[in-house]
C-alpha cells in the first residue's frame, strides 16, 4: 500500500486467531493463524501491497467485562501452543442478592431521649413564633401558616410536660 510520496508502507500485519481454552479449537489455532496469514498475503501481494503478514506476538493476559454479557468475566492469553493463537475463558460473576428484611417495628413507648428532643425543639419554634411576635406583631395565633406547624408539635407530644 502506497503512502503519500509513493513510500511503501514497510509494516507488518500481524493476524491473531482467538479460540477457547483447552479444547480442539485451541489445538487447531495455529493451523488456523497460517491459513490466515497465507491468505492475507496472498491477497495483499495480489493487490500490490507489498507488507508482510506475520502470525501475532504474545502479549500480557487480559481481563474484563464481556461488553455484550455484562454478567460475564473474559480473561484471554496466548497460547501455550502459539503465541498467534489467543485463548480465552468466561467465567460468570457472581452476584449476591441481598437478603430480604423485615420493617423495622415501631417501638411500643418512645425513647426518652426522644421526647426530650421533641421538648426542646418545640420550645425553640415557640419561642421564635413568640420572639417574631414581639417583635413584628405577628404570632402563631395571626399567622394561619404556623397552624399546621403548632398542631403538629402538639399531637406529637413535643408540648406534653
Amino acid at each position: 500500500m502506497a503512502l503519500g510520496g509513493g513510500v511503501q508502507d514497510r509494516r507488518p500485519v500481524y493476524i491473531w486467531d482467538a479460540k477457547h481454552a483447552g479444547g480442539s479449537a485451541e489445538a487447531g489455532g495455529k493451523k488456523d493463524v497460517q491459513n490466515k496469514v497465507d491468505a492475507l498475503q496472498k491477497h495483499l501481494k495480489g493487490n500490490g501491497d507489498n507488507r508482510t503478514v506475520k502470525a501475532g506476538f504474545a502479549f500480557p493476559e487480559q481481563s474484563g467485562v464481556n461488553w455484550k454479557k455484562g454478567a460475564e468475566w473474559v480473561t484471554a492469553w496466548p497460547s501455550a501452543r502459539s503465541s498467534s493463537v489467543i485463548a480465552y475463558s468466561m467465567k460468570k460473576i457472581e452476584t449476591k442478592k441481598l437478603p430480604e428484611t423485615e420493617p423495622a417495628e415501631e417501638p411500643a413507648t418512645r425513647p426518652s431521649w426522644l421526647t426530650g428532643t421533641l421538648m426542646i425543639g418545640a420550645g425553640i419554634v415557640v419561642g421564635a413564633v413568640a420572639a417574631a411576635d414581639d417583635v413584628t406583631g405577628i404570632g402563631v395565633a395571626d399567622d394561619p401558616i404556623l397552624f399546621p406547624v403548632a398542631g403538629g408539635l402538639i399531637a406529637g407530644g413535643a408540648m406534653a410536660f
